[in-house]
Formats: structure tokens, C-alpha cells, sequence
């Protein structure tokens, strides 16, 4: 314990000029410690495997709009977003992927010369010895493959790029991390295609099912039959328009032709009552009128007899004929004097008479004309009925038209889908686009140079601390005065012996 204190300190916790003395007394076995270390380290870094990694830098354009990649998630109905790291990552961790890489670098032509083993084993690898417990079975070759490869393979984001990705192959032979590098770059190129088209094809397969259900649904409405029945109401609303038009011209010509009838019906019914009033004072007259007239002719018929008779006229027959001749002229004043009142009654009479017969005619025709008006009034009626009816029948099925109306809509929607899917599964891209060159090859150690000396000095300090502390506490000598006073602390030091050289 003496000796422990010794060594220890109150500050630095190890006596540095102490532990110096110590390394100076045992220098020799000390000096052995850093040496072993750093041969030990040497030779761990000689026989470590030399670990090749290449890279192939990519780039996800799901974010593009106007790249196919945008097409397609606009058409599927997502977001216009890239995948996440952990999504194109997860790529190469797929069973199917791994399954088909193994499959497709097994049928490679050069994968004979693949090694295949740890990056850690030291052994030189073949590769009949490493597929011999298959006995030729694809199935375990396959797997054997799956279980060896993937842990040389990751893809991890590119930190200097947005969106951008790493491919990473790691082996301990320079053809083998080439080889797989490139199979690897096509297999994660078709893989994502691949992909692409399967959510395509569940896409379509998906919408065509909508799509034959929503058209059962609509099929058990009879929605043909509607579409039929709605033209065919159209169509004879439009009709009905059409007539209800001609019976309203129709019917105010009628109704303008009826007002004129009636009010000729009036008129006449006026004049005929007029001259019923009036016929008898006017026959009169024009009966006198006519006993004159006949008179007249009697009177000129007797003088002109005499004068005819009479060869010679007597004093007498003078005498008659101045009578008659003063009658006559009587006669022909008078009747002069009636004959312009008869001629206008007369013309009076033959227009009641006109009129009179006219009444009859013009009577039966305003009755007709009525009973026209009538039955074309009762036709516009019924015609605005029927159109009333077959409006609100239209009107009905105009509703249930637009119940229907959004499965119709989204039906057709599905459909243009559908068509859009097809065509781009058809025409499908990638949306992970990798450079043409591929990244430069690197070779280097698992513990690099750096470490190995790091650990050597590490290591040295430690061990020769741990050799120089355990040979001073096994040595039961006392070198010096600073020594004998600590373990000592009862005792007096007198004097010092001299030195001889």
C-alpha cells in the first residue's frame, strides 16, 4: 500500500516525475512493451482484406411534373411527392427484389468468377465449394446467393443533392464489386418499373371492378330507358310548344273574325228592326206613288186614243182633252213631287230587303264561327293540359336523372381512367434515372492506417504503464532516499553513503 502511495498523487493522480525514474530503472523490459504492440498492430493490418466499394449516384423525379414519373402519380391520385429514403432505400431489403437480383446474377455468364465470401474471411473463396451443399438445386443456390450478397449492398441518401441517392457495393475483390454494382443498378432500374406497372395494373384492375359494379347499379335503373324516355318528352314538349302556338294564333284570329260577325249580327238585327218599323208609312207612299204612275199612263193613253180617234176635233172634244191634259199635268207634279222621296224608299226598301235576306246568312255564319271559337278553345285547353302533364313527368324524371347523375359522372371518370392507366402501363418509366459512368473504385482496409497507430500508442501507453507499474511493485529494492522516506516515515535518515564510481 506504501508503494501505491508512492506512485499516486494528489493533483495529477500519477506521479509523473516518479513513474518517469521508474521507466528510466526499467528501461529494457519497458522498451519491449511499445514494441510488441506496434508489431502486433503491423502484421493485423498486413493480413487484413482489402475491401473494394464502388458507387452508382441516382436521382428519384417523382417530384417533376412534367416527367413521366409526375404523369403517373397525377393520374393515380397521389401526391406529387418524392419517396422518402426509406422508401428507396427499402428497395433492395424486398424479398422479390433480392429474389430476382439472385436469380438474375446466378444466370450471369462471368458469376463463376464471383467471390462471394465475408469481407472479413481470410480464406481464398471458391465458389464450387460454396455451392456444393446444393447439389444443384436452383432453389438453394438461389438462396444461398440472397444470404450472401445483400449485406455487401445499401443505397443511402445523397446529403449534397435533394432527392438524390447512393448506390453502394462492398466486397474484398475488385471484379466482384463492379459485376454486382451494375447487375444491381438494372435490377433496382426494372425493379421500380416493375413496381410502377403492378400499381398500375391493381389500379386498373381495381377501376374496371368499380366500374362494372357502378354500371350493374345503373343498369338496374334502366338508365337507357330513361335517357330514351327523357328524349322522347323533349321531343313532344317541343311538339306541344309548337301546336299550343298555332291554336293561340289560331284562336285570336278566330277571336278577332268573331267580334267582327258580332258586330255585324248587331248591324243587321238594327237595320232589319228599323224597317220592320217603318215598312208600312213607306209601302204606302210607294203605293200611292205607283196609283199615280198608273194614272199618268191612263190619262196619256185616253188623249193620245182621242187623238187618234177624232179626225177632226170638236169644240167638245177640245174641252175633254184640256181636261185631261190639265189633269194629266196635275198628275205629273205631283207625281214629280213624290218621286224623289219614293226613289230613296225604294232604294230604302231594296236595301232591308238586301239586308233582310243577308240576316239570315250572316247569323248562321257568326253561329258557326262561335262554335269554332268554342271547340278551339277547348282544344288549346286540353293541349296546355297534356303539356302541363308531360312537363311534370319530364320534370320528375329530370330528378331522378340527377340522383343517378353522379354515379353516371363517376363512371365515366373511371373509364377515362382506365384508358390513361392502360396507355401509361403501356408506356411506363422509371422514375429512378442513374447516371451513365458509374462511381471510381476504392480500396481500403477495415481498420485504416490512422486507427492502427491510434490503437498502437493506445495500446503502448497502456501496456507499458500496466508492465512498469507491476514490475516496481514486485521489486523489493529501495533505490533511493525519496523511496526509503516514504516507506519508511518512523525512521531518521543520518547520512547518505558516497557514491564510487
Amino acid at each position: 500500500m506504501k508503494k501505491f502511495s508512492i506512485v499516486l498523487h494528489e493533483t495529477t493522480i500519477i506521479n509523473f516525475p516518479f513513474f518517469w525514474k521508474l521507466m528510466n530503472r526499467y528501461k529494457y523490459v519497458t522498451f519491449v512493451a511499445p514494441v510488441l504492440v506496434i508489431f502486433y498492430a503491423s502484421y493485423f493490418y498486413s493480413i487484413q482484406n482489402t475491401i473494394y466499394v464502388q458507387t452508382s449516384t441516382f436521382k428519384n423525379i417523382v417530384g417533376d411534373q412534367e416527367g413521366a414519373a409526375g404523369a403517373i402519380a397525377s393520374v393515380l391520385g397521389e401526391k406529387s411527392k418524392s419517396l422518402s429514403q426509406s422508401e428507396v432505400s427499402g428497395i433492395i431489403k424486398s424479398l422479390d427484389f433480392q429474389h430476382d437480383f439472385s436469380v438474375a446474377l446466378f444466370n450471369n455468364p462471368e458469376f463463376s468468377k464471383l467471390d462471394l465470401s465475408s469481407i472479413k474471411d481470410k480464406k481464398s473463396f471458391d465458389m464450387d465449394t460454396f455451392l456444393a451443399n446444393c447439389a444443384g438445386k436452383k432453389e438453394c443456390i438461389h438462396k444461398k446467393i440472397r444470404s450472401s450478397i445483400f449485406s455487401k449492398m445499401s443505397i443511402n441518401g445523397n446529403r449534397s443533392i435533394k432527392d438524390s441517392y447512393i448506390l453502394k457495393v462492398v466486397s474484398k475483390d475488385r471484379f466482384t464489386t463492379t459485376l454486382i454494382l451494375k447487375e444491381a443498378k438494372k435490377a433496382v432500374f426494372e425493379t421500380r418499373i416493375k413496381t410502377i406497372q403492378l400499381k398500375l395494373t391493381q389500379q386498373i384492375k381495381l377501376s374496371e371492378d368499380l366500374i362494372k359494379t357502378k354500371r350493374d347499379e345503373l343498369n338496374n335503373v334502366n338508365l337507357g330507358q330513361l335517357i330514351e324516355r327523357k328524349k322522347s318528352l323533349e321531343n313532344q314538349v317541343d311538339s306541344m310548344d309548337h301546336k299550343v302556338k298555332n291554336l293561340s294564333q289560331y284562336l285570336q284570329s278566330l277571336k278577332i273574325k268573331l267580334a267582327l260577325m258580332e258586330t255585324k249580327v248587331k248591324e243587321t238585327k238594327k237595320v232589319t228592326s228599323g224597317r220592320r218599323r217603318n215598312s208600312s208609312s213607306k209601302a204606302l207612299t210607294l203605293r200611292a206613288q205607283k196609283r199615280l204612275e198608273e194614272k199618268i199612263r191612263k190619262l196619256e193613253s185616253d188623249i193620245a186614243a182621242i187623238k187618234v180617234v177624232a179626225s177632226e176635233i170638236s169644240n167638245e172634244d177640245e174641252s175633254i182633252m184640256q181636261q185631261l191634259e190639265a189633269e194629266l199635268k196635275k198628275e205629273k207634279l205631283k207625281l214629280a213631287k213624290q218621286r224623289t222621296s219614293g226613289r230613296s224608299i225604294a232604294n230604302e226598301m231594296n236595301f232591308y230587303n238586301r239586308k233582310d235576306g243577308e240576316s239570315s246568312y250572316t247569323e248562321f255564319d257568326y253561329k258557326v264561327a262561335k262554335k269554332q271559337f268554342e271547340k278551339t278553345e277547348i282544344d288549346y285547353d286540353r293541349v296546355i293540359i297534356e303539356k302541363e302533364k308531360l312537363l311534370t313527368e319530364l320534370s320528375e324524371l329530370d330528378i331522378k336523372l340527377e340522383v343517378i347523375k353522379p354515379s353516371l359522372e363517376y363512371t365515366q371518370l373511371l373509364e377515362s381512367k382506365v384508358i390513361q392507366l392502360k396507355l401509361l402501363n403501356s408506356t411506363v418509366v422509371s422514375d429512378l434515372i442513374f447516371e451513365k459512368e458509374l462511381g471510381g473504385m476504392k480500396g481500403f482496409k477495415e481498420l485504416g492506417k490512422s486507427k492502427v497507430i491510434l490503437f498502437s500508442i493506445v495500446a503502448s501507453t497502456l501496456l507499458l504503464i500496466l508492465i512498469t507499474l507491476c514490475i516496481y511493485f514486485f521489486d523489493d529494492r529501495i533505490y533511493d532516499q525519496f523511496e526509503l522516506s516514504k516507506s519508511f516515515e518512523d525512521l531518521t535518515i543520518i547520512g547518505n553513503t558516497p557514491d564510487f564510481d
